[in-house]
């Protein structure tokens, strides 16, 4: 539906016409924190001028689509539990905890996104992820079985992250730290960190499935503190099998 002179359009109905008139009221730089929860009769929204998106603005209602072209950040848990599937943000930058948890997310397009927050997309049933753009991404941030990971920016990668992801080969040219179980379950065959330098930046349990002969690449730095207790604790069982290589 559009009003004459708004920018903003929706489909389906809000839970009284107060709620639909905020809405539309909607110009340009935020929402308010809850201010669309758990409307039921929305199916899609559209913002075109919206730049951020309060906590909680839209979790718990129907909508199945957001476009929002120029939105940059987006607060936590503001589309959880909604019906989206389908995530194509070009311009986003940051997604705060919780953002999509619920939703079963199978296609995500964020090209620009740098910063993931805890849980951000934990229901997501999405194989193939690709993050050019992102240095952060928080603790339990994807829960899928992801086969294809790209990720050549991160710095940082929090604990049990991508915990269930069914990768073989895996290459982060920038990482410089990882908390504990950011990949367990994943039966790597291929680790390359080559940036991390202090063996205390490399979580308990962070490759903890790692396949039996897999090939490691670490920094020279940690030649003489990467002892055999250490490798146990990272890398897991198959650790006296893997060969490390110091570059």
């Amino acid at each position: 539906m559009f009003w004459p002179g708004q920018p903003n359009s929706f489909t389906g109905t809000f839970s009284d016409p107060a709620k639909e008139a905020e809405f539309m009221a909607i110009y340009d730089k935020t929402t308010i924190q809850s201010q669309f929860e758990g409307e039921k009769g929305l199916t899609s929204v559209s913002i075109p001028n919206l730049v951020s998106l309060a906590p909680t603005a839209f979790r718990g209602s129907s909508i199945t689509n957001i476009v929002a072209p120029k939105l940059k950040t987006i607060g936590w848990g503001a589309l959880s539990y909604t019906k989206i599937t389908s995530v194509s943000m070009p311009n986003i930058e940051r997604f705060e905890e919780d953002v999509f948890n619920g939703c079963a997310i199978t296609s995500l397009d964020i090209p620009n996104a740098k910063y993931i927050g805890n849980n951000a997309f934990y229901d997501a049933k999405i194989t193939t992820l690709s993050l050019p753009s992102a240095t952060y991404i928080g603790a339990n941030a994807f829960g899928a079985k992801i086969t294809t990971l790209s990720l050549p920016k991160v710095e940082t990668i929090e604990s049990s992250a991508f915990e269930n992801a069914i990768l073989t080969t895996l290459s982060l040219p920038n990482l410089v730290s990882i908390s504990g179980n950011a990949f367990i379950n994943s039966p790597l065959t291929s680790i390359s960190i080559p940036k991390i330098i202090d063996i205390l930046n490399l979580g308990s349990g962070a490759f903890k499935a790692t396949a039996s002969g897999a090939t490691v690449t670490l920094n020279s730095a940690l030649q003489s503190t990467s002892t055999d207790v250490y490798k146990q604790l990272i890398f897991g069982a198959n650790w006296n099998t893997l060969t490390y290589n110091f570059v």
